[in-house]
């Protein structure tokens, strides 16, 4: 007991001399970049990873990346892994690798005969796992193993749910002229669904499995003109509803330089949320803005790795401040599970 107290009073007469240092008045704020809970999957090298949400304890879940690259691992709450391996099967994975049951057909590929092929994209499992939405791409043509998708034309993109244990069809959405595509759950039921070509329509939708399509808003941010358009994508809302990160602008190799991470003040699904400020593509193409469970950090990637920072939307520039957090990382998905 006396070497408890002992260590107690030297903390209290050491944050005392710091404070009297500082002068009257002064508090001690916390680190920006410090803990935030939860773990965070990703891309490295073709295979799934999983970290701390500060980059340490990285582990590698998958090890047969190599003859088939992963790509889009998203988390559960408790833990379970998904990803597309290839464009056409969608596999459920423990913490260690394990594969859980049998993998999800999503798509029937590029090399069928005939001149339609499908490939599917960007899962996203549901907070309780039970669910799992993607996108797929119909493309016409003969596909060239030279030239690959370059060679095909795009016809329609539809965003489709399944039962992520049996792999039953739950639904799927298809607007004529609208490429319906980066699903991203904001609860067990609803989804946000971007459509970021649309010139005349809205491009972020809100739609409840089972239950209504609505659309939410579009990008005005440099005019009322619908040629003043950006594209929008790849978003996802705080678990609190509050705040809206997505990727504005033209997002692609060798013409990424105007693109950025916007991010928004959300007050309901009904009005258009307010731009507040933005993470800019400095490095190449980004990719999938994640929130941290408690929505107090955001995480996203570029070539040079996955990179997170603090978010608070009333402070100037939203006190924002990256810090590289996996070299080599690609694609995160923050989840409250342990790394």
């Amino acid at each position: 007991m006396r070497k408890e107290h002992s260590r107690g009073l030297r903390r209290l007469l050491t944050l005392s001399a710091v404070l009297a240092a500082l002068g009257p008045g002064a508090a001690i704020s916390a680190p920006a970049h410090a803990a935030v809970g939860g773990s965070i999957v990703f891309i490295k090298a073709g295979n799934v990873w999983v970290a701390a949400a500060d980059g340490s304890r990285q582990r590698r879940v998958t090890r047969n990346g190599r003859a088939g690259a992963y790509t889009s691992p998203t988390q559960a709450d408790n833990g379970t892994i998904v990803a597309l391996r290839g464009t056409t099967k969608i596999y459920r994975l423990n913490r260690k690798g394990g594969v859980l049951g049998r993998p999800l057909s999503a798509a029937v590929g590029l090399r069928n005969e005939g001149p339609l092929h499908e490939i599917a994209s960007g899962p996203a499992v549901s907070p309780d796992g039970q669910k799992v939405a993607f996108y797929k791409s119909l493309l016409q043509g003969v596909y060239d193993v030279h030239t690959g998708v370059k060679g095909l034309n795009l016809l329609a993109v539809t965003t489709e749910y399944r039962n992520a244990v049996s792999g039953k069809k739950l639904g799927e959405r298809h607007e004529p002229g609208s490429y319906l595509q980066s699903p991203s759950w904001i609860d067990n039921r609803r989804l946000l669904v971007f459509a970021p070509y649309n010139a005349f329509a809205p491009q972020v939708y809100v739609d409840t499995l089972g239950g209504g399509f609505r659309p939410w808003f579009a990008d005005q941010l440099d005019g009322d003109s619908s040629f003043d358009r950006k594209l929008l994508d790849e978003g996802e809302l705080t678990r609190a509803g509050d705040k809206l990160a997505a990727i504005r602008g033209t997002n692609v190799a060798g013409n990424w330089r105007g693109a950025a991470i916007t991010l928004y003040s959300v007050s309901g699904l009904v009005t258009a949320p307010t731009a507040v400020c933005a993470v800019r593509a400095t490095r190449g193409p980004l990719a999938k803005p994640t929130w941290s469970p408690d929505g107090s950090a955001l995480a996203w990637s570029d070539r040079g790795g996955v990179w997170s920072s603090r978010v608070d939307l009333s402070r100037s520039g939203c006190g924002l401040a990256p810090r590289l957090v996996i070299r080599g990382g690609a694609t995160p998905d923050w989840g409250p599970a342990r790394a």
